[in-house]
C-alpha cells in the first residue's frame, strides 16, 4: 500500500479542486499526479529489497511475548539487523510489558476481541518519553534523563496493545542546532544511514561525514 502525505499531494490536487484554472490544465495536473504515484511504486519495490526485520509468529494466535521477544532478539543483533544504525537503545522492560499485555488479554476472556495493536513491537523516536528509558534527543547532556512516565502518544499505543521495544536515533535536538548542522547524526547515536543507499552514495549527497567527529 502506498501512502501520500497531505503536503506532497495537495499542491497537485489543488488545481483540480478549483475550477478557475480551467479544464485544459487538468489533464496535465492529473498526469503529474500519476507520474508521482508511479515513482513512489518504484521506490516501494526498491525498499522491499532491504532485509526485513519481521518479528516472529505473525499469526492471530501469537502471544505478545512471542512477538516482542523475537523483535528484541533481532534488535540486539545490531550488526545483522541494524546496519543503518537506527536504534539507540533497547527497552529493558519490553518483555515484562509484553507479559502484562498477555495477562490483560487472558483476563478479558475468549469472547472479547484482541486489542487493535495486540503485542505489536514499536520503536519510539528518542525525543519522546517512554517510561524507564532515557529521552536524550540525541544529546549527551540528556543521557541520564530517564522518563518517569510515558508521553501521551506512547500511552495511547500501550492502551491499544503495542509494546515499545526500543528508542531510535534522530538528528540531535531534532536538528534545532544550527543552520549548518548535519541531518541524521547525534552525539549519542552517531550517524544513521540510508539502508537503500549504495556505499558512498550518502557521502555524495551530504558530504564525506567520516570526518564529522572532528568538527565537534
Amino acid at each position: 500500500m502506498i501512502y501520500y502525505t497531505k503536503s506532497s499531494v495537495m499542491p497537485l490536487l489543488r488545481p483540480l479542486l478549483h475550477p478557475p484554472l480551467g479544464l485544459r490544465s487538468r489533464p496535465r495536473i492529473l498526469l503529474a499526479f500519476l507520474t508521482m504515484a508511479n515513482n513512489q511504486e518504484q521506490e516501494q519495490e526498491e525498499e522491499e529489497e532491504v532485509p526485513s526485520v519481521e518479528t516472529g509468529d505473525r499469526t492471530a494466535n501469537a502471544s505478545a511475548v512471542a512477538k516482542v521477544g523475537a523483535a528484541v532478539e533481532k534488535l540486539r543483533d545490531k550488526d545483522r539487523f541494524d546496519p543503518a544504525n537506527a536504534v539507540l537503545a533497547v527497552n529493558p522492560a519490553a518483555l515484562r510489558d509484553a507479559e502484562d499485555v498477555d495477562k490483560g488479554d487472558a483476563s478479558a476472556g475468549s469472547g472479547n476481541s484482541r486489542l487493535l495493536l495486540f503485542g505489536e513491537p514499536v520503536l519510539i523516536k528518542d525525543n519522546i518519553d517512554v517510561r524507564g528509558m532515557a529521552t536524550t534527543a540525541g544529546s549527551l547532556a540528556l543521557r541520564d534523563n530517564v522518563a518517569r512516565e510515558d508521553a501521551e502518544v506512547v500511552a495511547r499505543l500501550r492502551r491499544a496493545g503495542a509494546v515499545p521495544v526500543a528508542k531510535t536515533n534522530l538528528s540531535e535536538w531534532a536538528n534545532f542546532r544550527s543552520t549548518g548542522s548535519f541531518s541524521g547524526w547525534s552525539a549519542v547515536g552517531g550517524f544513521t544511514h540510508n539502508p537503500a543507499c549504495e556505499d558512498g552514495a550518502e557521502d555524495e549527497v551530504r558530504g564525506d561525514h567520516r570526518y564529522l567527529p572532528d568538527l565537534y
